[in-house]
């Protein structure tokens, strides 16, 4: 399992490691940040669906989803802006370099705890939610940042964003 983890981060990174250097319209621009932001997504949902499983491969997907996270981070600071407009790609990479900084510390501490010998079951839970509280509460401000930019963005080049309904219904 860790071999197969290992040649898909490979074949990730490699992939992914370039970032898309120029943009036809703006749809194409965000559409390229929210493809970078459905990676995280996957990585993270990823990594918390699979706690039930033995440490080394909860492990892999830990190192997977950080590796993934700073990749997508990545290719969000190497974009260039558009349209002599920085503010939405700034917003953008403030809230990638937040989901590294959880991933780093957060989402580190949360697997650590998981596997915790010298922590009952029962009390993993309670030192795990104050971290997701956390979690939420910092994540807030970055994503009316980024929502509010992004709004912005589309408003001033003439596209309507979609929301899918699963979105909506959150």
């Amino acid at each position: 399992m860790r071999n197969i983890l290992f040649i898909l981060l490979v074949t990730l990174i490699s992939v992914q490691a370039t970032a898309q250097s120029s943009f036809a319209t703006a749809v194409e621009y965000n559409d390229y940040i929210v493809v970078q932001q459905d990676n995280v997504g996957t990585a993270i949902n990823t990594l918390m669906g699979n706690l039930n499983l033995d440490s080394a491969t909860v492990w892999a997907y830990y190192n997977l989803g950080l590796a993934t996270t700073q990749v997508s981070r990545d290719n969000i600071k190497n974009m260039p802006d558009f349209n002599n407009t920085s503010y939405f790609k700034n917003a953008s990479l403030e809230l990638f370099q937040y989901y590294v900084d959880v991933f780093t510390v957060e989402f580190k501490e949360v697997v650590t705890i998981y596997f915790d010998v010298n922590v009952p079951f029962e009390n993993k839970l309670d030192k795990m939610n104050p971290i997701f509280d956390v979690i939420a509460a910092k994540e807030m401000k970055f994503d009316e940042n980024f929502a509010k930019a992004q709004q912005q963005f589309a408003t001033e080049n003439n596209f309507e964003l979609i929301i899918p309904e699963t979105v909506e219904e959150e």
